[in-house]
């Protein structure tokens, strides 16, 4: 059973954004309507087309649903299933990308199952690629300033805030 923190992984985000460009490509074809990298703690690092439930619910959920079979059904090589909702023929694919991301795709429309597999795989796999490369990696003085720029965004009402005695 693999074991997981509730922290949030850290990719750079170079990375993220040729993701994300590999995930557009895929709703732009047409092959899902929407489509995500959500790390196991539930957080969506990057999505493309329109999520069916707002980005903070859909990562949980997809993390959830995907936690729960790899727990009940481990596996040795990349985990990769799909969900289907047969009243409405929405389908939801998983794919695991690393040990703590996975991409996750919802289809409105009852579409090649195949092609979606075949399709998430190869994203997958370059995704996974690409994380590789980079783990080894110090995260950039660019990252690093973006993460002290959105701390100093999040903490700044405090410090114009009066403090009670």
């Amino acid at each position: 059973m693999p074991t997981t923190t509730r922290q949030t992984v850290f990719v750079d985000r170079e990375v993220l954004a040729t993701v994300e460009q590999m995930l557009r490509r895929l709703v732009r074809q047409g092959v899902v309507s929407a489509v995500a990298l959500v790390d196991t703690s539930g957080a969506i690092l990057v999505s493309a087309g329109d999520l069916p439930a707002p980005a903070d619910e859909m990562g949980a959920t997809a993390a959830g649903i995907f936690g729960a079979i790899r727990t009940v059904l481990p596996c040795t090589v990349p985990q990769d299933f799909t969900v289907k909702v047969r009243t409405n023929a929405v389908g939801f694919h998983f794919r695991e990308v690393a040990d703590r991301l996975f991409l996750c795709s919802f289809s409105m429309a009852a579409g090649d199952e195949q092609q979606v597999a075949v399709a998430l795989d190869s994203v997958a796999r370059q995704a996974h690629d690409l994380l590789a490369t980079t783990a080894h990696r110090k995260p950039s003085s660019r990252t690093l300033e973006a993460l002290s720029e959105k701390l100093e965004e999040l903490f700044s009402s405090f410090k114009n805030t009066p403090r009670q005695p």
